[in-house]
């Protein structure tokens, strides 16, 4: 998966849960404007092919420049598509 940095200080990216799943178990760092690729340690089923899904995706991360913790949860804006075959 993607994830982009959008604030202006470097940010710790600390867990990424997908549907109630965490999906990152390791911290990752991401600069200003970076756009990093993560590995995810586990999937959720998606079903058969063509059936419909709609995920919450919510991201833990910490402002390294204040310390603080915070957690992005899409704005609600849902990860949605269709299963593939």
């Amino acid at each position: 998966m993607k994830i982009r940095n959008n604030l202006r200080n470097q940010i710790t990216v600390t867990n990424v849960r997908l549907g109630g799943t965490d999906l990152i178990t390791t911290d990752q760092s991401i600069n200003p404007g970076e756009t990093k690729n993560m590995s995810i340690n586990t999937h959720k089923d998606c079903g058969d092919g063509g059936d419909s899904f709609s995920y919450d995706v919510i991201v833990d991360y910490t402002d390294s420049g204040t310390g603080a913790s915070y957690t992005f949860t899409g704005d609600g804006n849902k990860l949605e598509g269709t299963c593939a075959n």
